[in-house]
């Protein structure tokens, strides 16, 4: 930027190191350097400012402020293994964030929104009619966090304090984030390898890291109780070729990510025992489901010859 094309507004602020160091301060940045250290110190393999396609639109991309994976094997023989993706936005919130929770009566109905990619993504027997989700046949509804909390957050706010009262703020900005978050975690067998008849699942688990304070409301006999909190659960959707895609996003603070970790790694080694007892089953799916992806791929090179 040449100074012409500075905004006259900055020609009117003293360009310092402190200033410099405050403007640095108050953006995502340190925060998302400190969670990418937190995620190597536990041996994730850690990315910051990772591009991931967009379904959306293939010529355009997502970004993610920090995504981390841990890879684990299940069965050397066949070199099967399973895997975690962490897909995290940070956020640096001046002012308190609010969630509005309510109570879940059957909050083992959200294994439909345990996010994974890989194959297989589904399991069929001859003896079975119908095709068995990985996470239905896993039983995770059992023990997956998003089937046992009592909570769930479908609304959040934030405020700003323009006049003399202080005043709820909507976080637009928020959702659509929030919204790119969910779209992170939809399956894209592309990208996954066909040569091996082997098992490898990657479950993703869509994150909100902020800076600032957490709270959660609820309306009770009139009033709104605040509550302050390290995590809680958001229903959180986006919309994809005329369909509604459903995620929940872990939102923590920053001194609640090292809790979460905990937990997701916990269900990291539940999951390895679950694919383990069912392993032939799912080897025998995988072998069929990515031998019709090179089927198709096949199809598609030799129509691209053609033209």
């Amino acid at each position: 930027m040449t100074k012409e094309d500075q905004p006259e507004s900055l020609e009117k602020i003293p360009v310092t190191l402190d200033a410099l160091k405050d403007a640095i301060k108050s953006s995502g940045y340190l925060l998302e350097q400190r969670v990418a250290a937190t995620l190597e110190d536990r041996a994730y393999n850690v990315r910051t400012s990772e591009f991931v396609p967009d379904p959306r639109d293939e010529e355009k991309a997502v970004e993610i402020d920090v995504m981390a994976y841990e890879l684990r094997t299940v069965d050397s023989a066949t070199e099967s293994y399973t895997g975690t993706v962490l897909n995290i936005e940070c956020k640096n919130n001046a002012l308190p964030v609010v969630f509005f929770t309510k109570s879940q009566p059957h909050p083992q109905l959200n294994q439909g929104c345990i996010a994974y990619d890989g194959f297989p993504m589904f399991s069929a027997t001859p003896t079975e009619p119908g095709q068995v989700r990985i996470e239905v046949l896993l039983e995770m509804s059992d023990w997956h966090h998003y089937c046992t909390s009592s909570e769930m957050a479908t609304q959040f706010c934030s405020f700003n304090g323009g006049g003399k009262k202080l005043k709820v703020a909507p976080m637009q900005h928020y959702s659509e984030s929030f919204s790119n978050l969910c779209l992170t975690t939809i399956s894209n067998q592309k990208r996954t390898n066909t040569n091996k008849p082997n098992v490898e699942l990657a479950f993703l688990y869509p994150i909100v890291v902020l800076q600032g304070d957490l709270y959660t409301a609820q309306q009770i006999e009139g009033d709104v109780e605040l509550r302050q909190k390290n995590h809680v659960q958001l229903r959180h959707s986006a919309a994809l070729g005329g369909e509604v895609v459903t995620r929940i996003i872990d939102v923590v603070t920053e001194q609640g990510l090292r809790s979460l970790l905990g937990l997701i790694e916990r269900e990291g080694e539940r999951t390895d025992e679950a694919v383990k007892r069912f392993l032939p089953r799912l080897l025998a799916s995988a072998a069929d489901q990515k031998r019709v992806i090179v089927q198709e791929r096949a199809k598609a090179m030799f129509a691209r010859r053609g033209k």
